[in-house]
Order: C-alpha cells, then structure tokens, then sequence
C-alpha cells in the first residue's frame, strides 16, 4: 500500500474486506481520525458523501482517505465537492513477488495444461 501522509483524515472505503485497508493504513503509520465502511461495491450517493462529512466535522478531521477502487466510484463532481471541503488521498494498491521467477514458471504450467 503506498500512500502520501495525510493529515488527520478520515479513511473511508466500500470494499469486501474493509479492514485489511484500514490495517494497512496503520502498518504504515497512518491512524486515521475515523473509519467509514461501506458494503462492497459501493455506488456513492449524497447520502454517503453527507455521511463522510458529518464524520470529517466531527472528528475535527483535516482530509480524506480511500482506496483507488472508491476514488474509481465517485463521479467528478462527486469527488470535486469532497476536494472542496477537504485535500482527498488515494491510496495505492502495490503488489510485489517474493519469488517471481517461480510464479511465472507456475503460470506457463497452468497456460500449457488443457
């Protein structure tokens, strides 16, 4: 997961497993003013996004962070009005092989079997 320093943020994200993105927030010292789980999949509405403000003044919180997926979901103008009321991060998925040379030999087997 790499993610720039936000400020005291409020994390927020609508994914299968929720909680493995806000683990991997504080492994990377990252402890966020507030978590906000939506289900999987989730489609923002004004509802959502009220919600996510009504955390941020409550908290006293300075920004936003959600995964890529999210950032994905919300429309332009929905992320242009979170923007407007607090700096949005995004955090970015990074994936890394131990042994790379062995998963690409296991794959070609797969590729190879009919």
């Amino acid at each position: 997961l790499a993610v720039e320093p936000a400020p005291r943020a409020i994390a927020f994200c609508g994914i299968a497993r929720p909680e493995e993105f806000f683990s991997a927030l504080r492994s990377r010292g990252i402890e966020p003013a507030a978590i906000v789980a939506f289900r999987d999949h989730q489609r923002y509405s004004m509802s959502e996004l009220n919600r996510l403000t009504a955390a941020l003044q409550h908290h006293k919180a300075q920004s936003w962070i959600t995964t890529e997926k999210d950032e994905a979901r919300l429309t332009p103008a929905q992320r242009t009005l979170l923007e407007k009321i607090a700096p949005l991060h995004i955090a970015r998925l990074q994936v890394s092989l131990e042994d790379e040379p062995a998963i690409v030999r296991q794959i070609r087997s797969l590729l190879v079997r009919k």
